[in-house]
């Protein structure tokens, strides 16, 4: 008898869990013997973590992130973005955060995929449901919320509401309920800032949502994180186009879900490619995305192709992680 297919794909994803935890504790500890400079970031994000100790802010960083890692799980088990139970997409967001050496420190960009999961739960679980204003209140909430740190994500409220009528769920008072959970945390602000007689806390996010950095800022990232991101959007690209192709044979709520996610990546990635300034901050975020999305273009796919694709896309990642580290001699 053979095998049963959709056995063979779980425990092909467990090996390869495993060998994600393994890759990335290498990578992770030969990223200890260098010191990365950091990249630029804002004038408006205050630098709380720059008096940790380097060891101690790569060891924060590493439990944010398999954490992050972890919390991929459940989400796919319930909305079946991969529609199989497994832990392939934790796997890839694994590799890809490992080769990154600039991001394996605390910092807000670490922190932000929280909200982002946040938005993504809430968002999914308001699918076709008649009364959703109280998930989509928390969906805008979780990105008001992250907008405290990147004001420039107040141009992703329209993403958001298409996203809500991709997953049929907008309505009048739900579109009443998204705004007021944006702006919650902004008549909080408004309240301290009044309070204490300090406007300026108030005034700076609005300030900061419309100002636009110089272009040149792209010349002080460097080539290791421009190249990584060159390779992110190829994998983006790649599955997103595979998704497009073969989204017949997902069912509807995972075509809508995987939709959102595709939405919300493209959004993220246009930001960064616009405002490089932001790499730093928004890359993790743009990470969970593209890892769910290129988990399920290799989960799905098969043969001599997919291969092939896959060694190439190893390859690359792994001297993309030497690249960076060489230029850090």
């Amino acid at each position: 008898m053979r095998g049963n297919p959709l056995q063979k794909r779980k425990n092909l994803g467990r090996s390869i869990f495993g060998i994600s935890l393994l890759v990335s504790g290498l990578f992770w500890v030969a990223a200890l013997f260098f010191s990365p400079p950091p990249l630029p970031t804002t004038s408006y994000l205050p630098d709380f973590f720059h008096k940790i100790p380097f060891e101690v802010s790569k060891g924060v960083a590493l439990g944010i992130y398999l954490t992050l890692g972890y919390l991929l799980i459940p989400l796919n088990n319930k909305f079946g973005l991969i529609q199989i139970k497994a832990s392939l997409q934790t796997s890839v967001f694994f590799f890809f955060i490992s080769a990154c050496p600039n991001l394996q420190k605390i910092q807000f960009g670490a922190i932000l995929p929280f909200f982002l999961l946040g938005s993504l739960y809430t968002l999914f679980k308001s699918y076709q449901v008649k009364e959703s204003s109280s998930n989509l209140f928390r969906a805008f909430l979780y990105l008001g919320l992250a907008s405290l740190f990147i004001p420039q994500l107040l141009f992703l409220v329209p993403i958001l509401l298409l996203a809500a009528i991709t997953l049929q769920t907008l309505t009048v008072r739900s579109f009443f309920a998204s705004l007021f959970g944006y702006l919650l945390p902004y008549w909080f602000l408004f309240t301290f800032a009044f309070v204490t007689q300090q406007m300026d806390f108030f005034y700076d996010p609005i300030k900061e949502a419309v100002r636009w950095y110089p272009d040149q800022i792209d010349l002080a990232i460097g080539i290791g994180p421009l190249l990584t991101t060159l390779y992110i959007i190829i994998m983006f690209t790649t599955s997103t186009i595979y998704y497009l192709i073969t989204r017949h044979r997902s069912k509807l709520s995972t075509r809508a879900f995987l939709s959102v996610i595709i939405t919300i990546s493209l959004a993220l990635l246009l930001l960064i490619i616009l405002q490089p300034i932001h790499l730093s901050t928004l890359f993790p975020s743009l990470l969970i995305g593209v890892s769910i999305l290129v988990a399920h273009f290799f989960a799905l796919t098969k043969g001599k192709v997919a291969n092939t694709f896959f060694a190439f896309s190893a390859i690359g990642l792994l001297a993309i992680f030497i690249f960076n580290l060489w230029t850090h001699l």
